[in-house]
């Protein structure tokens, strides 16, 4: 009985992302959904509780990977000033970033696109503030292991490197078109010039 479930409730999403990313989540409709999934109306809200909590279970695997992305960008490992010399850490940065957008750019678009009027409305927002926070406590971890770098960094400025981060993304997934070799330059570009500009900061 549980397979079942768990079948029906990933039908419901497998349709809804493809109606989301085909009409847009504001003109399809939970019955637009129930056709394409197969199931009757009222048993999708055996699952969701409404349109808002479909879109938000469809993203909930990006948000998962962003999260761990900058987990792992401010992790204890790169707490070092190494990591700024080290061509082994700028290519797993690469990595990761190319890798988000090739797997979940369905979801991207939706989040950037499709967002307005739900719970992840603002989402690039609130995460771009969290990103800020944990890089000014990373910065603060770095400080007390080599007290001689400079720790006097805006933390506006910290909120900035944020965005331009999203706004890289965001150049990524509009693109679909992008070669993977175009992709890969405009990554590493964006990757080595970040990681200049904060070892100047920083003064390592």
């Amino acid at each position: 009985m549980q397979i079942r479930k768990d079948d029906i409730r990933k039908r419901i999403l497998v349709a809804a992302r493809g109606e989301f990313c085909r009409k847009g989540m504001k003109r399809t409709s939970i019955k637009d959904i129930a056709s394409v999934a197969g199931v009757a109306v009222g048993n999708i809200y055996n699952y969701f509780s409404s349109k808002n909590d479909i879109f938000v279970a469809i993203c909930s695997p990006l948000l998962k990977a962003l999260d761990d992305f900058l987990i792992l960008e401010n992790g204890e490992e790169n707490q070092t000033i190494e990591l700024f010399s080290v061509d082994s850490y700028q290519h797993s940065m690469i990595n990761h970033f190319m890798q988000i957008v090739k797997e979940y750019r369905p979801e991207f678009r939706l989040l950037l696109f499709e967002s307005s009027g739900t719970t992840l409305e603002d989402y690039f927002q609130q995460y771009a503030k969290k990103q800020a926070l944990i890089g000014d406590r990373y910065v603060a971890s770095m400080k007390e292991k080599y007290p001689y770098i400079n720790s006097d960094i805006s933390p506006y400025f910290i909120e900035l490197s944020c965005f331009t981060w999203f706004a890289a993304m965001r150049i990524l997934v509009q693109n679909e078109d992008m070669s993977r070799e175009d992709m890969q330059k405009f990554v590493t570009d964006y990757i080595l010039y970040g990681t200049a500009g904060w070892k100047k900061l920083l003064g390592v």
